[in-house]
């Protein structure tokens, strides 16, 4: 007798389509929304929101007179305790990044000449950290402009870029990097800094950054309305082997600039934008040396003439790239995701065609996190908003002998007071459903051995109040047989 196989897909009951392939996580704020109350930057570019390792998301905007954080549990509920606020420092050049043991960096703009630049160290209860910098606070002496963000390597050590005001000729690109106590890397550039002036007398901005596998630092944006990108090496020399001497600069289709850039494993890398006079998105691809990939859509790049501007990017584990852009009308603005195969063609199993446009008129996106099948996306409409939506990314065959890699999803993931599991089974057969806690001990049957007809079903499993916060196994049996053991957080 042929095996009989079991496909679960673990997600909350909503009444979307599945061919739409994404939805609003109904367990998140107010049908997957939260309105921050915190006040969007004037130049709404680059990451303003980082995920917690708890599963949940710290922001930061402006609020009154100032400079603020909020934090958020992974159900969307506002933690009051953990918030920061700094009436010192304006919401310009602002930026967020997270450490591994749930510290929070953020970086802001002083809001009056000389107009220098802080970096500044949270504990997770929103205390500033005395083992950092001077009470927490570090004082960059220079002038940031428009656009300023972080980023964490591995060993630690804190990397500060963006845009470094040298009025009245213009903008140079700069990239500071700290030891962990916030002190200035002295092997790295002159001192700590490395500033590079592309081109005379303009103005050069950096939008989006990445910490390379090889530790060499890659940034994007734009330098007189052209792509911009810079490489560096892990002491802070521009790469000789990255296009020329270490910068690359390109029209792409007339003019363009770079907004949103994401590293992929190989070494190449994805950007994301706008072309001008068209004003239209694209999304390009890039080898390691900053030579556009001839294999990825047509010579390199991919156009949206529907689309107004591309703004981040993010590689799905199977390869396929997800692109968060908008489209400008008279009357406001609207944004729209974009799914794209891994050689730029759309993904017509992605929402209509490859384009997904969320219910959203009038806000503007700024940023996108994917995790797992979670899309978390940060949005302006004067505040700052943020959304989570659930990617269909189709679980797989479950069966006794399936490999590791087609484990099924959980979600939500921590998992609230219920969700659905759905499934599909190739014959008739006998489903077990089982909850233990991570010594062993039986906590819930939700089936014992129940028949169920070849084809599709959706059971609602519920986890009542008395089951505690903590880690937990689901184990699933097919015919008296465990089939796979998942681990899942109450």
């Amino acid at each position: 007798m042929k095996n009989a196989t079991l496909c679960f897909l673990f997600l909350l009951y909503c009444h979307f389509s599945v061919a739409q392939a994404i939805i609003p996580d109904s367990s998140f704020g107010n049908f997957g929304c939260i309105n921050t109350s915190l006040s969007g930057n004037y130049y709404p570019y680059g990451q303003n929101f980082v995920l917690t390792p708890d599963g949940g998301v710290a922001v930061i905007g402006g609020h009154i007179a100032g400079m603020r954080m909020h934090r958020y549990d992974p159900y969307g509920t506002h933690l009051p305790s953990a918030q920061m606020n700094y009436p010192e420092l304006s919401d310009y050049s602002i930026g967020i990044t997270i450490q591994p043991d749930n510290k929070t960096i953020v970086c802001a703009r002083e809001p009056s000449a000389p107009f220098h630049q802080k970096v500044i160290r949270m504990l997770p209860d929103g205390s500033f950290d005395p083992d950092f910098g001077e009470n927490g606070v570090v004082t960059v002496p220079s002038a940031f402009t428009l656009h300023a963000n972080l980023l964490m390597q591995p060993d630690g050590k804190i990397v500060l870029f963006g845009t470094e005001d040298q009025a009245p000729t213009g903008t140079q690109s700069m990239v500071v990097r700290f030891e962990p106590d916030g002190s200035l890397d002295t092997t790295f550039g002159d001192n700590g800094y490395v500033r590079v002036d592309a081109i005379n007398n303009s103005l050069e901005i950096f939008f989006s950054g990445a910490i390379l596998a090889d530790g060499k630092m890659l940034f994007a944006g734009m330098v007189r309305h052209q792509a911009y990108f810079i490489k560096l090496m892990p002491n802070g020399d521009l790469d000789p082997s990255f296009s020329l001497d270490g910068i690359h600069i390109e029209p792409l289709n007339g003019s363009a600039e770079v907004y949103g850039m994401v590293a992929m494993p190989d070494g190449k890398y994805l950007a994301t934008g706008y072309t001008i006079p068209d004003y239209e998105a694209f999304v390009a691809r890039y080898n390691a040396n900053g030579h556009r990939d001839q294999s990825f859509g047509v010579m390199g790049a991919v156009y949206f003439p529907e689309l107004s501007e591309g703004v981040d990017l993010a590689i799905l584990p199977d390869g396929k790239i997800l692109a968060l852009n908008w489209i400008a009308y008279n009357d406001g603005q609207i944004a729209v995701l974009t799914r794209l195969m891994p050689d730029g063609e759309l993904d017509p199993a992605f929402g209509n065609q490859g384009y997904y446009t969320l219910d959203l008129e009038g806000h503007r996106p700024q940023a996108m996190e994917v995790h797992e099948n979670q899309v978390i996306i940060s949005t302006q409409k004067g505040k700052i908003y943020l959304h989570r939506l659930l990617l269909d990314l189709h679980a797989g065959i479950l069966s006794a002998a399936a490999p590791a890699e087609t484990a099924p999803l959980i979600y939500p993931n921590p998992v609230g007071e219920q969700c659905n599991l759905q499934f599909a089974l190739t014959e008739k057969s006998a489903v077990g459903i089982h909850l233990y806690d991570m010594q062993g001990k039986l906590i819930r049957t939700f089936r014992e051995n129940d028949r169920f007809e070849p084809g599709e079903h959706t059971l609602q499993l519920d986890f009542p109040a008395h089951i505690p916060a903590g880690n937990y196994i689901l184990q699933l049996d097919l015919n008296g047989r465990m089939a796979k053991a998942i681990k899942m957080v109450r």
